[in-house]
């Protein structure tokens, strides 16, 4: 599970009785007050007032054996939703001393050996507090977790199908069920059980989040985004959230709000590693690469175990000409991952800034039998081949990137511009003048445009296109040559 498993665990004891059935009485105890034995049963709600209450019964004096099981089993309860899983096996163990048959006890413990990866034994203690309590739904549910954790679908579906008939008007059993679904790999199925638990409830922020991560992960981005969206609207400072609206955004290709959703993130979470790394990304796609490298080693002070966080940080260094570095943190995240587009990506880059561009091609040939739909990997390549003089290969890339993306305008002028080289002079003007119905006032494919027309003998056009490319506004390196060139062949022309 991506996002938000904690939660489950604690949603695991609500809406159930001591014993676990489904709104059941807790049988009276022999207390000092009665507000104190409906306090300390009440763990699932005020789990920290439930244990000053249950405390302050154990202390009393005045229970006999059995009601200081039951407290002890109840204090256990309510220490492994305060999340203090000494106090709690401490308490069930109290609590089993005195009645071995506790199903309340049995269950505090398992749900701690489960949250401590013992899942062996979380799913022997859970069975032991079914056969204490046959239908006890919050044993029912955690089993039906832990058989989850292990792998074991088949019989943890079982136990969630059992909860969910003897209690199908709560979410609770309808939530664990959709995650072991989605765990298993039956996404419908897991979809089906979101839907009837918002149906149930409709402001469950982790059905509305948990579905949306499915919706993620098969690409349905409209939905996803509304999802994460809802879940925002109830819950406005869940990070973790934003992150993942940041992806569909990112997917969708609004580069800005996923930028702005991976923001609002760092701002309620700084230390969000997630949110920390991916706009590491987003900043380099923005071409802001010292930004980027700021995120991307607050990333790292976080976590050095992902390769992503390498390929990311690979990318920002050959991007600012860091070309060692790169190296360096590309083959660290191809150790992790060898199948990282990202770092063969950055390793390419990197090696095409050293003149390698033999390796170049080589890691972008890689990753286009990874993902032959990756438009930028087709792109680079094509600038690899061109660097070597193949322009006939780079024709073929710059093909390739058109035909994902049509209005792809860099990878259009340069198949115009390795057109030309090859004498495909009306394949580059119409490359050319595409990319003008586009953008009138690229400078670039203004000048090239006036180049191909020279070389058909059209000179009145060139002249056109010279003046106007040098009326244009030139910010990069490029759009300033082309602006020079076309002033020089004004001049030439007399104009």
């Amino acid at each position: 599970m991506s996002l938000r498993l904690g939660i489950v665990f604690a949603l695991a004891g609500v809406l159930f009785g001591a014993d676990g059935s489904a709104r059941a009485a807790t049988p009276d105890a022999v207390t000092p007050t009665k507000d104190s034995r409906s306090v300390c049963a009440n763990f699932d709600a005020a789990p920290d007032e439930s244990f000053a209450a249950c405390t302050r019964l154990i202390t009393s004096g005045q229970l006999v054996e059995a009601d200081l099981a039951r407290v002890f089993a109840q204090r256990a309860a309510a220490d492994v939703l305060r999340r203090d899983p000494t106090r709690a096996l401490a308490d069930a163990e109290e609590a089993l001393a005195r009645q071995p048959q506790s199903s309340l006890a049995h269950y505090a413990r398992a749900m701690v050996l489960m949250r401590q990866n013992q899942t062996a034994q979380a799913i022997d203690a859970f069975s032991r507090s079914l056969e204490a309590a046959p239908d006890s739904i919050r044993a029912l549910i955690g089993r039906c977790r832990a058989f989850g954790l292990a792998k074991d679908y088949a019989r943890g579906l079982a136990d969630c199908d059992r909860a969910v008939s003897l209690d199908p008007l709560h979410a609770t059993p309808l939530i664990t069920r959709a995650d072991v679904r989605r765990s298993s790999g039956d996404r419908t199925g897991a979809i089906a059980d979101y839907d009837e638990a918002l149906r149930l409830e409709p402001r469950n922020v982790y059905s509305l989040a948990a579905r949306g991560d499915i919706y993620l992960t098969v690409s349905d981005m409209d939905r996803a985004i509304a999802d994460f969206s809802a879940a925002l609207a109830i819950d406005a400072l869940r990070a973790d959230i934003y992150v993942s609206r940041g992806l569909a955004w990112r997917a969708k290709g609004d580069r800005k709000r996923a930028l702005e959703d991976t923001t609002a993130a760092i701002r309620l979470a700084p230390k969000n590693f997630n949110a920390l790394n991916n706009r590491c990304f987003y900043l380099w796609e923005f071409g802001r690469p010292e930004e980027a490298l700021a995120d991307c080693n607050a990333a790292m002070e976080i976590s050095t175990k992902p390769a992503r966080v390498f390929a990311n940080r690979a990318l920002v260094l050959a991007t600012l000409g860091n070309v060692e570095p790169a190296l360096a943190d590309a083959d660290e995240a191809l150790k992790r991952d060898p199948d990282s587009v990202t770092a063969l990506e950055a390793r390419a880059d990197a090696h095409l800034k050293q003149g390698h561009a033999d390796l170049a091609i080589k890691d972008l040939t890689r990753i286009g039998e990874i993902n032959p739909n990756n438009a930028r990997l087709w792109y680079s390549r094509g600038l690899a081949f061109i660097a070597v003089g193949d322009r006939a290969h780079a024709v073929d890339d710059f093909t390739r990137v058109l035909t994902l993306e049509p209005d792809h305008v860099d990878a259009r002028i340069k198949r115009a511009e390795a057109f030309a080289k090859i004498g495909e002079i009306d394949k580059a003007l119409a490359d050319f003048t595409y990319v003008l119905k586009l953008e009138p006032e690229n400078v670039v494919a203004r000048t090239n445009r006036g180049i191909v027309y020279e070389a058909r003998k059209d000179i009145d056009r060139a002249r056109e296109d010279y003046a106007v490319a040098l009326r244009g506004h030139a910010q990069r390196k490029d759009e300033k040559a082309a602006q020079e060139f076309a002033r020089l062949k004004l001049h030439q022309y007399g104009d």
